[in-house]
């Protein structure tokens, strides 16, 4: 899969990480219908290529007979703000999206089937999120500032003093963080710190897993492998051997 990032307006950009043209290689079978997803509100399967996806809520959409769409990765709490979408409230089931989402969703696959080219859907979904913005009251909250804080700062904090800073009790933050982004943050912070040692040692053809370990905030290597595990379902040697094209050694 090949993706291109294409940055939202200055007014969203509290709510939108960025828009992705994505086009795979063409594959024989039957034409694909329109189609639009979103992740699952509990904890989703590991993805080598994108660890952290879940925590930006990425949607995802596709049209018939087309191997290219478009993906909308919204900040942890951007789903939540814009469209009232509460990830806690799947946690055994996917989050209901809500008739704003949806609305939003059907208008958008029309947008892009009427374009005459695949370079305006970014901009078509961007418009439209920006009407949707202009009737919403809500704005970026302490919760967006923890959540940037985590990642700023690549998983290496405290939730308490975290809390302290938005003027928040760490039970309060805890309800207010899995109301909104759909996690505990100290589970998000977990994520973002694996996220960040995933990159590094995906940068490396011949890493050291101790260094890495060390410079993630993690007590040794040791642990970074039992990390490895609670995110991939998998030993390193195992996940590996079951992805040949990941260039990373086993531990």
């Amino acid at each position: 899969m090949h993706i291109t990032a294409f940055s939202p307006s200055p007014e969203l950009s509290g709510f939108v990480e960025c828009y992705g043209l994505w086009h795979n290689d063409p594959e024989p079978g039957p034409p694909a219908a329109a189609t639009a997803h979103s992740p699952p509100a509990d904890l989703p399967p590991f993805s080598a290529q994108d660890p952290l996806g879940f925590a930006r809520r990425m949607l995802w959409l596709r049209l018939p007979d087309r191997d290219e769409g478009l993906s909308i990765f919204f900040r942890p709490a951007g789903l939540y703000h814009l469209f009232g979408v509460s990830p806690a409230k799947g946690r055994t089931a996917r989050a209901e999206p809500g008739e704003a989402a949806l609305a939003f969703v059907d208008a958008l696959l029309h947008r892009m089937q009427e374009a005459g080219s695949h370079v305006a859907w970014p901009a078509a979904a961007d418009e439209l999120l920006l009407a949707h913005a202009a009737h919403t009251t809500a704005l970026p909250d302490a919760v967006d500032a923890v959540a940037g804080s985590i990642l700023r700062q690549e998983g290496r904090v405290s939730i308490e003093a975290l809390a302290q800073g938005v003027g928040l009790s760490r039970r309060q933050l805890e309800r207010r963080f899995l109301a909104e982004v759909g996690t505990a943050p100290k589970l998000y912070a977990s994520l973002v710190r694996f996220n960040h040692a995933f990159r590094l040692l995906a940068a490396s053809p011949a890493p050291n897993w101790q260094d890495v370990a060390y410079a993630c905030g993690y007590y040794d290597q040791a642990h970074l492998i039992r990390e490895f595990r609670r995110f991939t379902g998998q030993a390193p040697s195992a996940f590996f051997k079951a992805n040949p094209e990941q260039p990373i050694p086993a531990a």
